[in-house]
């Protein structure tokens, strides 16, 4: 299992989402993971969709299922780990201002 890309979108605890390559049943890519971050920890999960429960409220409803739950959170710890092993190795770029040059003799006045 490994991180193929990691896009940063963060949104209270959401610190971005990433996709996952996997040998299951032959490749498999799990799209839109999610790593969470809060009070110096952090954590992932894995596919989900957003619906509406009986009361009209969004939830969100997990794409993948486990029959043990040890199982999922096993998954999830390795997500998580190969998520921050690729935001290590791929920093996002700074972005520097330069401040503009300007030449006088280019100026009509």
């Amino acid at each position: 299992m490994k991180c193929i890309g990691f896009k940063r979108y963060e949104s209270g605890c959401l610190q971005g989402f990433a996709d996952i390559e996997t040998e299951f049943l032959g490749k498999v890519i799990l799209l839109k993971c999610k790593l969470f971050k809060k009070d110096g920890k952090a954590w992932a999960s894995l596919p989900d969709h957003q619906t509406t429960n009986k009361e009209g409220e969004k939830i969100y409803v997990q794409n993948i299922f486990f029959k043990d739950n040890k199982d999922r959170h096993e998954v999830c710890e390795i997500i998580k780990k190969e998520i921050i092993k690729w935001v290590v190795a791929n920093p996002e770029p700074k972005e520097e201002v330069e401040a503009p040059i300007f030449d006088d003799s280019q100026c009509p006045f």
